[in-house]
C-alpha cells in the first residue's frame, strides 16, 4: 500500500506540480497565491503536492469554493454561466 501511495504522489509531483512550477516561472513576479479549481482540487494529495512544490517560492495554495457553496468542482461551469450573464 505504501508503495502505491509513493508512486501516486510521484506521478502527481512529476506531472501537475512540476508543470505548475514551470508555468509560474514565466511570470516576472510570481503570484502570492494559487487557487486550484475543478475536480482535481478535491484531491487532498494533489493540493498538498502542489503546495510543497511552491513552498520555496512562498506561494500559498488553496482550494476554490465556487459561489461560496459548491466547492471547486463546478468552477468552469459556474465561470461560464457568470460570463454569459454579463454579456
Amino acid at each position: 500500500m505504501q508503495r502505491a501511495q509513493a508512486e501516486r504522489l510521484a506521478v502527481k509531483q512529476e506531472t501537475v506540480a512540476a508543470n505548475i512550477v514551470r508555468c509560474l516561472r514565466a511570470f516576472d513576479e510570481p503570484p502570492p497565491a494559487l487557487v486550484l479549481a475543478g475536480g482535481g482540487a478535491l484531491d487532498d494529495e494533489l493540493l498538498r503536492t502542489v503546495a510543497e512544490a511552491l513552498r520555496s517560492a512562498s506561494i500559498v495554495v488553496g482550494r476554490a469554493n465556487v459561489d461560496a457553496q459548491h466547492g471547486p468542482r463546478f468552477a468552469v461551469a459556474s465561470g461560464l454561466v457568470h460570463l454569459y450573464a454579463r454579456s
